[in-house]
């Protein structure tokens, strides 16, 4: 049965008839109609969907059918964690831009923002100059109160150090679990990563917390905290030791209209979501990359060395430095 599960998630897209019956229904509904054991159910929708009971059943078998198409892409999980910390990946892309002409102004910000009477960006005040500029893309923290949107749901976020794993492992330095929602708080997505991701010193293990906002972090996510490690005064030799912690909350801007109250040529990004994946991220960049450059391709594939095809004045170039250090004095 739980096979047979699977494989219709794996192909749920290429059965629009079958999606009809379930559109109006929620994942969990979904599990219990295939008669899965209680255990099963669980399983599948927090451990593989990593959903909710309130999911949709169309969402939630999306998000099984990423877990099973990821499995096997890096190894034998489906995930895959970048080195040091997400705070690489912006990184990356930086150095990507820089590359294809990308430049950057370091140690200057923007002090304020010109806007025109018809709504329109014109130009960043920044260092008693006027920059202008045809778009502009900033991210939340960095804009004016009048641009923000009104409400928005929160994010409970708890970081933790402590002095060994949760979940001992002798090849793994990568944990994720989900906790389900209890009395005090809604389902607590959890990864814990060791030194070998370069995001901890060598003997100490990092966990991140996070769930739906309900009240304070603290109180969102201290029940769950204390069954995973002892906090000071606790002794139990099961469990890890806290060594440092820290508490906050976040607004969660996914769902709103980031555009509402902003100039026509200013697009702002959302922070982070509940998700574990960039998917929103990656969505919200190619919705704003279309606005702006409608003719042109979205992240292209970069061309391999051998693709590069050079007209002669290119070769001319790459030549003459070869030339020149040929006709230098060998010492």
């Amino acid at each position: 049965m739980l096979m047979n599960l699977l494989q219709e998630c794996t192909e749920y897209e290429g059965n629009p008839e079958k999606l009809k019956k379930h559109e109006n229904q929620s994942f969990l509904d979904f599990l219990k109609d295939k008669q899965l054991t209680d255990n099963l159910i669980h399983y599948v929708l927090y451990a593989i969907a990593m959903s909710t009971e309130e999911t949709p059943c169309i969402e939630g078998m999306s998000r099984t059918q990423k877990f099973l198409l990821s499995l096997g892409r890096y190894g034998n999980t489906p995930f895959l964690w970048p080195m040091y910390g997400s705070g690489e990946i912006p990184q990356a892309f930086c150095r990507l831009c820089a590359v294809f002409g990308g430049l950057y102004h370091l140690k200057r910000g923007a002090e304020a923002l010109i806007v025109g009477s018809d709504n329109t960006l014109k130009a960043i005040h920044s260092d008693r100059e006027n920059l202008k500029s045809n778009y502009l893309v900033m991210g939340l923290d960095y804009a004016p109160d009048s641009f923000l949107p009104e409400e928005s749901p929160g994010i409970s976020r708890g970081v933790f150090l402590i002095d060994s794993s949760i979940l001992a492992a002798d090849k793994e330095h990568l944990t994720l679990l989900e906790f389900p929602p209890d009395e005090s708080s809604g389902p607590v997505t959890i990864v814990e990563v060791g030194s070998l991701t370069n995001a901890c010193p060598q003997g100490l293990y990092m966990v991140h917390m996070t769930t739906k906002q309900k009240g304070s972090a603290e109180e969102d996510l201290m029940s769950v905290a204390k069954k995973l490690m002892n906090f000071p005064g606790e002794t139990d030799e099961s469990k890890p030791n806290l060594v440092w912690s820290m508490f906050f909350n976040m607004k969660d801007t996914s769902t709103c209209d980031l555009g509402a109250n902003t100039p026509t040529n200013l697009f702002l990004t959302s922070g982070p979501d509940l998700d574990l994946d960039f998917d929103f991220a990656i969505k919200q960049a190619k919705e704003i990359f279309s606005k702006m450059y409608p003719e042109d391709e979205f992240l292209p594939r970069a061309p391999d060395p051998e693709e590069i095809i050079l007209d002669d004045d290119d070769e001319d170039k790459q030549k003459q430095p070869e030339e020149k250090a040929s006709e230098e004095p060998q010492e």
